[in-house]
């Protein structure tokens, strides 16, 4: 079969030109051992710089190259250098690549003594691999003798124990997921002979080692997680054929252990699969025995005043309520949200049973965040009033600036423009910037008092020697004159934020082109000459764009001469700034 052709730029753009640079390298110094191919698919060893040598793919299509990965702790997608010295083998050195059939079809060929002699050549090369041996089923043609829990359970252990975690930190947990999913796929055997027990039996074990072991392995990227998603799918496809009732009870314990270790570790989202089957499969006497495993997690959760075990409580208590869905009553569940930290869902059933008085003690009794979200609770049945005063309330006693945000959003939704405009300006004062600024006006606009309120608020910056926000509202303004003068106060006084005006000052020097062009002129003058004094191509790659403009306006007021003088001045001083000449030479200056 022919593959397509690539070229070196075809390399580069798929690796990027640094991988490219590098594996160059890698190719001249042949780095690249036993190349061959399946159809369109290259592999190769790499030696880079560990002990043993990288495993890496290419997979070729009719539009170049489709995909690729390798081994190397960067090689998730094929981008690295080790793919691109294989490309570029491949690309110079066709020849070198041996080509084989797929690797089913090689096996289907041989012989079964040729099998076993093979299978005893890589067990002398990897001794580890014996075990599997054992793990395999006698053949998918006859019933496959019962499984072992144990022998799985330690070949999962070895995995992880011996999956190079000491010589790669970061790619450990792809190489142990790969080691796992093999044994993992010996479930699959059985089930493929609809051995349902035997199947939950394998697929369990290597849960359950994962488990025990998975704070013992940095999983950087979720490879070993991801088999915990795969095992909750692989078992609820058991727990949909298997009767015994003793299975399907083990089933479902490691399916909530899954659920559980997912919220011990923050909510990943590995335990979704697991969960969704426990909810949709389990009978009601199931979720019965369920609800004492995840009670027991209930119990043992951190205390509620820490963010993390606030969230694990509620995790737990949000599973609890979801497995007794349908048989609990008003007060059980209420007294279930108040132990997991679910106040929301406590107020909200209080609210239902017209029990408003406990509901509001409640909220009273919560924290200021929490009390934001039960207030909305209250107003969406029918209680906007008592939410109102409720943060009212604590707004006299709390430092928390929401709470200012919740009363004005409550006041702009019920068009109450009077109280908005007064919980704005406190947001607006905590922490001034354009946005509030705006908001008032757009407020002060409905109430027909906006110039007199303007006023105030410029008059108390300027008292505050807030003149960079001064800058910013004339600007925003279209008002350039006291823009710059606002500015020029700012660099004086060295008051708050002059350390910070660099973007400021060009922002002001470019809305000063049309009408003040002098002025222009020096604040991209004052910019250009703090680039310089700070040093580094950088800065002299921004000063030139300045200088352009400098430039730009010296001509258009006819002083070209002017211009002439400055320039000439500025390569003066600073003669022995190579770089700065190389770019002032490089933008035409």
């Amino acid at each position: 079969m022919s593959l397509a052709t690539i070229t070196e730029t075809d390399i580069r753009n798929w690796v990027g030109g640094q991988s490219f640079s590098r594996g160059q390298g890698y190719y001249g110094r042949n780095a690249i051992s036993g190349p061959w191919r399946q159809d369109q698919l290259l592999k190769a060893k790499c030696w880079g710089s560990m002990p043993a040598p990288y495993h890496v793919w290419v997979l070729l299509g009719a539009h170049g190259i489709q995909a690729a990965g390798c081994s190397c702790p960067v090689g998730d997608g094929g981008h690295c250098k080790h793919a691109a010295a294989l490309l570029l083998t491949w690309l110079h050195e066709p020849d070198s690549f041996q080509a084989h059939e797929p690797l089913e079809e090689a096996l289907a060929q041989r012989e079964k003594a040729d099998l076993a002699l093979l299978i005893r050549q890589m067990i002398a090369r990897y001794p580890d691999l014996e075990e599997l041996v054992y793990l395999v089923p006698a053949g998918a043609a006859a019933p496959a003798g019962p499984a072992d829990a144990g022998l799985i359970r330690r070949q999962v252990k070895s995995a992880i124990a011996h999956g190079g975690y000491g010589d790669d930190y970061y790619g450990a947990a792809a190489t142990i997921a790969g080691e796992v999913e093999t044994i993992m796929s010996q479930g699959d055997v059985y089930r493929e002979q609809d051995d349902w027990q035997n199947a939950a039996l394998v697929y369990s074990a290597v849960v359950r080692e994962l488990l025990d072991q998975y704070t013992e392995v940095y999983d950087h990227d979720g490879e070993l997680s991801s088999l915990f998603y795969a095992g909750g799918e692989r078992l609820g496809e058991c727990l949909e054929y298997v009767q015994d009732a003793a299975t399907r009870l083990e089933i479902l314990h490691t399916l909530v252990d899954i659920v559980n270790e997912d919220i011990r570790v923050g909510g990943y989202g590995f335990g979704d699969a697991a969960y969704e089957v426990v909810l949709e499969q389990a009978t009601p006497a199931e979720k019965s025995q369920m609800v004492e495993w995840v009670e027991a997690e209930l119990a043992g959760a951190s205390p509620a005043d820490q963010f993390s075990g606030k969230w694990r409580q509620q995790s737990y208590g949000r599973f609890l309520l979801a497995l007794q869905a349908e048989t609990l009553t008003d007060e059980q569940f209420i007294q279930l949200c108040r132990q997991a930290a679910l106040t929301s869902q406590v107020v909200d059933r209080l609210l239902a049973l017209s029990r408003l008085d406990e509901a509001v003690a409640e909220a009273q009794a919560a924290a200021d965040y929490d009390l934001l979200s039960l207030a909305n609770v209250l107003v969406a049945h029918g209680h906007g009033a008592t939410a109102e005063g409720l943060v009212w309330e604590r707004l006299a006693r709390s430092k928390d600036r929401r709470l200012d945000g919740w009363l004005k959003e409550y006041a702009v939704k019920n068009e109450e423009w009077p109280k908005a405009i007064i919980y704005a300006e406190n947001l607006f004062w905590q922490n001034p910037d354009t946005g509030s600024y705006q908001e008032i006006q757009s407020l002060a606009e409905k109430l027909g008092d906006w110039p007199a309120r303007r006023e105030k608020i410029l008059q108390r910056l300027a008292q505050e020697n807030r003149h960079d926000l001064l800058t910013r509202i004339h600007l925003l303004e279209g008002d350039v004159a006291l823009a710059l003068a606002a500015l020029d106060r700012l660099h004086t006084m060295r008051t708050p934020g002059w350390a910070y005006s660099d973007s400021l000052s060009i922002e002001v020097a470019q809305a000063a082109e049309a009408s003040y062009p002098r002025e222009a002129i020096r604040l991209y003058r004052r910019q250009v000459e703090r680039l310089i004094a700070g040093r580094g191509r950088g800065n002299y790659v921004t000063a030139a764009e300045y200088l352009k403009q400098v430039r730009s306006l010296y001509q258009r007021l006819n002083e070209t001469a002017a211009w002439n003088n400055y320039i000439a001045d500025l390569r003066l001083q600073n003669p022995r700034l190579r770089a700065l000449q190389e770019e002032l030479k490089r933008a035409g200056l």
